[in-house]
């Protein structure tokens, strides 16, 4: 897993937040939303962001200890965040 495909995957997810024809070019045709981007990722690798059943299951998944039910990716982008969390509560202290 390299760091090209965390920030593949959070390039997805801002262009999902800020622009809303992204959105409903994503809920009609994943994959071709994707590749507009000119990104090389799966749907899957973005489903557990952005679909709220999907999301649950990740959750669940990493309590679990189960790496192994999304792509790497998935896991590794969520450590990103969680790094993220852990160096603004850090620094806010």
């Amino acid at each position: 897993m390299t760091s090209i495909q965390v920030s593949q995957i959070k390039r997805v997810l801002e262009r999902w937040v800020a622009d809303p024809l992204f959105e409903l070019a994503f809920t009609s045709n994943p994959e071709e939303a994707i590749a507009s981007l000119g990104l090389d990722l799966s749907s899957e690798e973005i489903f557990p962001f952005v679909n709220q059943t999907q999301s649950k299951d990740l959750r669940e998944a990493i309590a679990a200890g189960d790496y192994n039910r999304f792509p790497h990716s998935v896991y590794r982008y969520r450590a990103f965040i969680e790094e993220k969390f852990a160096h603004r509560r850090k620094t806010r202290r």
